[in-house]
């Protein structure tokens, strides 16, 4: 992983990373149940949203995730 490999450390870091790689690779390397709804939400705002405009709302996404799972660490 990605996190581990560069030696990156933060609460919740690492889940968010597991459901990252199976939202997009879905190769069920890990055990993120959480993976199919970010993937649902960001392939639909893809198609509502031009490039740049996805990319901030999946950063806004993907930062709320993040806040969500460092909570529960």
């Amino acid at each position: 992983m990605l996190v581990r490999h560069h030696g990156v450390s933060a609460p919740g870091l690492e889940a968010l990373g597991r459901i990252v790689h199976e939202a997009d690779i879905e190769d069920e390397r890990y055990d993120a149940p959480e993976a199919p709804g970010p993937d649902a939400i960001i392939r639909g705002m893809g198609q509502v949203l031009p490039d740049r405009d996805l990319l901030a709302a999946t950063a806004i996404l993907y930062d709320g995730l993040l806040a969500h799972l460092a909570a529960r660490d």
